[in-house]
């Protein structure tokens, strides 16, 4: 991002506390940005400063004496005008291309997010039509195993790295997510990396590691999910991704930005962690500000997560209930023959038994 989206960024934030101001920075915006009115404007700066040049005395004194520069103050209030017209005309250059490349970005999120949508719906209608067919069987967990969370997970991975890349033309980032569990034995909660996108698909040195959330407490993942914040959390130089940690003191990552965004649950805090790891000189926003604005559209795959993370906590449920009505049945079955067993054993062999 160039340096002028700072301004921009600046002029947004305070137009939305002063409309009035607002509205005027917006007028001016819509005229310096078209072509029309900047040939014009450009122009009439070239015929004023001409002009003024035609009227200025520049024979009678030298250029080391104050009389010289007695008639030439409104070329330097010419100059500064110019000045400051061509640095508004760069600000709003820049602003427009940092607005084409999040608009190319939401698009490409928008549709992405639609294909998503479309497969778990795809996916829940093949559940659906197979229960639906063996209505007289109760569902077991094979039923509702063709969709998983980690599925959903590597696909809003791919997505959100290939919006990207789409966006800034790199290659040099990784999408990918963190999600907690608990060990049965010990009970002990931990944190791994489940799903990922990048370049190569290759699998990252951290997938399917364990941090543990008691005693890996230097690590910033970690850090995250034991503060239970729902905060977009964001370093965006190399030197605070060293100083927090975000995979160990030791670690050889490249990274140059790091972006996390919770996937946050009611009464359970964050369930996992989607992270975007910039590497080399690829930047997507210089100050806090710029980078929650880029990333803002990927919000929408925090709420998929969301509803898929409680679709498969339904599903588990369900798959627990469907067991315990089997083997009730199971149970139920079994007695009604044990009891019919029963009675016909007694009727045909009452006389075996001895009487006292």
């Amino acid at each position: 991002m160039k340096k002028p989206i700072k301004t921009v960024l600046f002029f947004k934030k305070f137009s939305k506390n002063y409309k009035k101001f607002g509205r005027l920075i917006h007028r001016l915006y819509k005229i310096l940005r078209s072509p029309f009115i900047r040939t014009l404007i450009n122009f009439l700066f070239t015929f004023v400063f001409a002009f003024q040049m035609q009227l200025t005395d520049f024979h009678t004194f030298k250029f080391d004496q104050l009389e010289f520069y007695g008639d030439k103050v409104h070329i330097l209030v010419t100059f500064v005008f110019i000045v400051v017209y061509n640095w508004l005309v760069l600000v709003i250059d820049s602003y427009q291309k940092y607005q084409a490349q999040a608009i190319k970005c939401i698009k490409e999120t928008v549709n992405r997010e639609t294909v998503i949508n479309q497969t778990i719906g795809r996916k829940l209608y093949d559940i659906t039509s197979s229960i639906s067919l063996k209505s007289s069987i109760i569902p077991t967990k094979s039923d509702f195993g063709n969709i998983s969370y980690q599925d959903i997970a590597a696909l809003v991975c791919h997505n959100i790295y290939d919006a990207i890349k789409i966006s800034t033309g790199r290659e040099s980032h990784q999408v990918s997510l963190m999600q907690k569990f608990k060990e049965k034995r010990s009970g002990l909660e931990y944190i791994k990396m489940i799903s990922y996108g990048n370049a190569n698909q290759i699998s990252p040195s951290q997938f399917d590691r364990h941090f543990y959330l008691k005693s890996d407490q230097n690590f910033y993942q970690v850090r995250i999910f034991n503060n239970n914040q729902n905060n977009i959390f964001i370093l965006k130089k190399p030197e605070e991704i060293k100083k927090e940690c975000v995979y160990g003191k030791n670690s050889n990552e490249k990274m140059t930005q790091y972006i996390a965004m919770p996937v946050f649950c009611e009464n359970q805090g964050i369930i996992s962690l989607l992270q975007i790891e910039i590497a080399d000189d690829v930047h997507i926003g210089r100050t806090f500000d710029e980078i929650r604005e880029f990333v803002k559209p990927f919000m929408a795959y925090i709420h998929i997560l969301t509803v898929n993370y409680y679709q498969n906590e339904l599903f588990k449920v369900l798959v627990k209930k469907f067991d315990i009505l089997k083997k009730s049945k199971e149970r139920k079955v079994f007695n009604e023959g044990m009891r019919k067993y029963e009675q016909n054993y007694g009727e045909t062999n009452t006389f075996i038994a001895p009487k006292d």
